[in-house]
């Protein structure tokens, strides 16, 4: 019985450091989705003094993605799988992915792990 119960104990630290571990390792980022085609998203980042000068979302999206700033992330099974794959230009949202980006202009992200919508 105890050594069950050590075993269990055991099995449980390696899991949740194998977690901890994980989730350590994934880049995040907090963007305005630019556009939305092939199931994939380009996402681009304004800061707070962008969004305070006065123009809409959509017009400063639009001055940086002609600049071919962002991230073109691919959506990612989880979404599909939950059924929160239904995103709109404009959006706001917070994505979640292992690993590096491709360097092109947008950059590309092809192991994205989650992408969550997040309240303005």
């Amino acid at each position: 019985m105890i050594k069950k119960i050590i075993l269990s104990i055991i099995i449980l630290l390696v899991i949740g450091i194998g977690f901890t571990i994980w989730f350590n390792t994934q880049e995040s980022m907090e963007g305005y989705v630019y556009s939305t085609e092939d199931s994939s998203l380009w996402v681009i980042e304004l800061g707070d003094e962008e969004i305070n000068k006065g123009d809409s979302i959509p017009d400063l999206l639009k001055a940086k993605a002609s600049e071919s700033e962002g991230v073109v992330f691919e959506e990612p099974l989880l979404n599909r799988v939950t059924g929160s794959s239904n995103f709109q230009e404009g959006d706001k949202v917070k994505i979640y992915w292992s690993g590096g980006a491709f360097q092109s202009a947008p950059s590309l992200v092809e192991n994205t792990f989650f992408i969550n919508k997040v309240d303005n």
